[in-house]
Formats: structure tokens, C-alpha cells, sequence
């Protein structure tokens, strides 16, 4: 059997003593650096915050520069309306490869689609009409006939009377499932805007 010698009072008071200075130490030193992690994570946040924001206004420069707004005329004056989204479409088309020159599109660009747009103030009518339109990087098959198009999209506006189109490319915003992103999702220019 082993017995513990007992601690006299005096040494008892001096293990209580340092004890209670360890605390005491162990306390200031928090104290002292609860501050430093504080102004730490405020410097971090801040920079967090800086580096956000200039993401953000070099994504909407570029976007906007993507979206820019183009002109044309109609090839031979007075032509028909299916003759003008002709032309608007070959116009797409020289745009988009223009692109994949670039290297800001992946070709081949062998052709664009127009559809008119079947709802609000710019479906066509006898002034102007507006067109949604993609400039075609491969047909999806389905069977033997085409089942849709893979490529970049487009919104045109076509004046009829004065033979006149504009036309933009447009960044469409994420569907449901795509990962979330802070990039901002810019209105493309008046000129070519469906949603006026």
C-alpha cells in the first residue's frame, strides 16, 4: 500500500498561487490578442470585400464590351422583310466569326438562326420587328431532322421601313442549376434590347 504524503498548508497556498497566476496570465494574454484577431479578420474581410468588387467591375467591362451594339443596312435598298433578316443573319455571322478569330468564341460559325419573337412591343409588325437569333456552332440531330442548335446568342432589332438592324450578343443569366457566380448579368444596349 502507498501512501501520499500530504501537502503542507503552505505548499498547498503556493500551488493555489501559481494556479491562479496561470489564469491570470492566460487571461491577459487573450485579452491582448483578441484585439489583433479581431483587426485580422477585419483587414481580411476588407480585402475579401476590395478584391469582390473589382471582380465585379472587370466582369461588367467585359461583359459590356461582349454586348456591344452593332448597325447595318440592308445589302440593296427596298428589300423585302425575308431578305432583311437574311442579311441581318449573315451579319451574325461575319460578328461571330470575327469572334473565333479572336479566339472569344470556339468555331466553326458555319450559319445564324433568327426567329422572330412572339411576344411583347417588338414582335414584328409593320415598322420593326425583333429576332432572337444563334449563331450556330453544331446542329443537335435528332433522327433525321434537326433537334436544335448549339451556339451563342443574339438579339436583333430589324427597322422594315428603313431597312435598317442592329444586333448584340447577350449573356444570358444561369438557369436553376448552374453554379452560382458573382458575375453580374449586364442588360445588353437599348439598340438591341427585346425586354424595352
Amino acid at each position: 500500500m502507498v501512501v501520499q504524503p500530504k501537502l503542507s498548508k503552505r505548499a498547498k497556498l503556493a500551488i493555489a498561487g501559481a494556479a491562479a497566476a496561470l489564469l491570470a496570465a492566460a487571461g491577459i494574454a487573450w485579452l491582448l490578442a483578441s484585439p489583433s484577431i479581431d483587426r485580422t479578420k477585419q483587414a481580411n474581410a476588407h480585402r475579401s470585400a476590395a478584391q469582390e468588387a473589382a471582380f465585379i467591375r472587370r466582369e461588367k467591362h467585359r461583359l459590356e464590351a461582349d454586348q456591344r451594339l452593332h448597325r447595318a443596312k440592308a445589302s440593296r435598298a427596298g428589300e423585302p422583310r425575308a431578305a432583311l433578316v437574311a442579311d441581318l443573319q449573315d451579319a451574325i455571322t461575319a460578328d461571330a466569326r470575327a469572334r473565333v478569330r479572336a479566339g472569344t468564341f470556339q468555331g466553326p460559325i458555319p450559319r445564324t438562326a433568327c426567329q422572330a419573337i412572339t411576344f411583347g412591343p417588338l414582335r414584328p409588325n409593320a415598322a420593326r420587328g425583333g429576332y432572337q437569333c444563334v449563331a450556330v456552332n453544331a446542329d443537335i440531330p435528332k433522327g433525321v431532322e434537326v433537334g436544335g442548335l448549339l451556339g451563342y446568342p443574339f438579339w436583333a432589332i430589324v427597322n422594315y421601313r428603313h431597312g435598317t438592324f442592329a444586333w448584340c450578343k447577350i449573356n444570358p443569366k444561369p438557369g436553376e442549376m448552374a453554379t452560382q457566380t458573382h458575375e453580374p448579368v449586364v442588360d445588353p444596349p437599348a439598340g438591341c434590347n427585346l425586354h424595352i
